[in-house]
């Protein structure tokens, strides 16, 4: 694909081009990539990632919860919101000595369902974090739950 025409329609949110073989491509914006799977009927925020650990390599990730298969830079977070629970959606990463890494904004969220967010192991400037331990904090509206993900390069 490198090197081929592609027309990108930001009104219509499209980006076309043309290859010479079958395939399935997935885009992912930085900003908001949630993918919704399957309905969520447990009482708890739950988060966690996977893989886990996980290098900063592409891989193909397939989640089991409904979502498409698709590959990713680095992790794969699925965050399960509870029914009855809607409101503004993050998720703050912090390195094992407490500092915040990198935040992702999910935009709205409801709940019943489970949502997943890529993390491509990058902080907030842009740079790759480093290997160790980070502790992630997912909130919507009042609700928060913890997970931790470890980086190995």
């Amino acid at each position: 694909m490198t090197g081929a025409p592609l027309t990108v329609d930001a009104a219509n949110r499209t980006v076309s081009l043309s290859v010479d073989h079958f395939s399935t491509f997935v885009l992912f914006d930085a900003a908001a990539a949630v993918i919704s799977g399957n309905a969520y009927g447990g009482g708890e925020l739950t988060a966690y990632n996977f893989p886990n650990p996980f290098d900063l390599a592409v891989k193909t990730v397939t989640p089991i919860h409904g979502a498409a298969q698709g590959a990713v830079r680095g992790t794969m977070i699925r965050v399960a919101v509870p029914a009855g629970v809607d409101g503004d959606a993050r998720i703050m990463v912090f390195s094992a000595a407490g500092e915040r890494v990198k935040t992702i904004s999910l935009g709205t969220v409801s709940g019943g369902r489970s949502y997943y967010q890529p993390w491509d192991g990058t902080n907030d400037a842009g740079a790759d974090v480093a290997n160790g331990l980070y502790v992630a904090q997912v909130k919507v509206g009042s609700r928060s739950a913890f997970f931790k993900m470890a980086v190995l390069k």
